[in-house]
């Protein structure tokens, strides 16, 4: 899907398998939660706190990755550039749906292309969410070129977003 106007766009953005029939289906008044997710170790722990307070709050959770360059081999040229996407995509997606297999309140996982935390924000707006989660990422090296490249999303949410944002540390 392209990008018009800067206005990030869905990709495979539909409800997966853990929707509970007749309750929590988009639209409803049931609370909603948004989460922030990828590949890292404190995504991972930001879903498990996020299915937890879902749980606790009967709450309908969407998982939202917005794809950026780690989804993507470092060599364009690979012969198997395209796979290798394709797969971490899937691998992302199986991760989120393990853990939200047995979460009763309703659940969605959507993959958008545009700046993360604009997206995240523009989701949870659409679907009147009751807060945004997101991992806290940690201090190294590589991190710290991340968010030199891409800004902090904690931070951009924190002083942009007009829902309440829970960051969840690693630790």
């Amino acid at each position: 899907m392209t990008r018009k106007s800067g206005v990030p766009q869905a990709i495979g953005a539909v409800p997966l398998g853990g929707a509970v029939p007749g309750e929590g289906a988009p639209g409803t008044t049931q609370s909603r939660l948004v989460l922030g997710f990828d590949h890292d170790a404190a995504s991972q722990t930001a879903l498990a706190t996020a299915v937890d307070l879902a749980g606790r709050l009967q709450a309908w959770l969407t998982v939202v990755h917005v794809i950026d360059l780690p989804d993507y081999p470092a060599n364009l040229d690979a012969p198997d550039w395209a796979e290798y996407a394709r797969a971490t995509l899937a691998d992302e997606r199986h991760l989120a749906e393990q853990a939200l297999r047995d979460h009763p309140h309703g659940w969605s996982y959507e993959a958008w292309y545009g700046p993360r935390a604009a997206t995240l924000i523009r989701v949870a707006e659409a679907q009147d969410a009751l807060m945004v989660i997101v991992g806290r990422h940690g201090h190294g090296v590589g991190d710290g070129l991340h968010r030199l490249l891409d800004g902090s999303v904690s931070r951009h949410l924190a002083a942009r977003c007009p829902r309440p944002v829970l960051v969840v540390s690693l630790s």
